[in-house]
């Protein structure tokens, strides 16, 4: 709590917003991927919630932990993860090349 304090709640909202519109407009570039989170910034935190096609929850989250990235699958409602402040922009850089390289060819 006293981390939080001094960092500034202000302060952590503006890097949790950051880093989840570099996670979703990276993901809505990706003809393969459906974003089930609202795109209203004012509707959602730093929860991103999304399905990659032709790959089950379990598939994406099993390719995203082999590399050491954490996220939750939502049963067949797709995959979950958290972009706060205790993650940086090279780590969702290397979410979006694991969803990336999971497309159907």
């Amino acid at each position: 709590a006293r981390f939080m304090t001094r960092l500034g709640i202000e302060r952590v909202e503006r890097y949790d917003r950051m880093l989840t519109t570099q996670l979703r407009e990276g993901l809505a570039r990706m003809p393969h991927v459906r974003l089930c989170s609202p795109r209203d910034p004012r509707l959602s935190a730093a929860m991103t919630t999304f399905i990659v096609a032709g790959r089950t929850s379990d598939q994406v989250q099993d390719a995203l932990w082999k590399e050491m990235i954490r996220v939750r699958a939502e049963g067949d409602d797709g995959v979950r993860l958290s972009a706060h402040f205790y993650v940086a922009p090279k780590d969702i850089d290397r979410v979006l090349g694991v969803v990336h390289s999971l497309r159907q060819v």
